[in-house]
């Protein structure tokens, strides 16, 4: 015969299981979906990036010192951050 507090304890934790599982696997793909974005965003600023090479030497430091700290900001979820570095990016140079 079947014990029936070991038969709901075994059904329960089963299903716990299967949430668990559910709950992996949702933020693992909103994990993998933030690494795909952020790889979009850095390969933009890479690009941005080796366009200034043709900028004089001074200019291009200046430049590149605020993408690197805009990407920075963005990876650290600085958004508001990168945001505003965004909108005064160049002003200086």
């Amino acid at each position: 015969m079947v014990n029936k507090k070991e038969l709901h304890s075994t059904m329960l934790l089963r299903i716990l299981a299967v949430n668990f599982m559910a709950l992996y696997l949702y933020c693992s793909y909103k994990m993998i979906e933030a690494i795909q974005k952020w790889f979009h965003i850095t390969m933009r600023i890479t690009v941005m990036n080796q366009m200034l090479s043709v900028l004089s030497d001074d200019c291009w430091d200046q430049l590149s010192k605020q993408l690197e700290s805009i990407k920075w900001n963005i990876w650290h979820g600085n958004v508001s951050k990168a945001l505003d570095k965004i909108e005064s990016f160049s002003e200086d140079c």
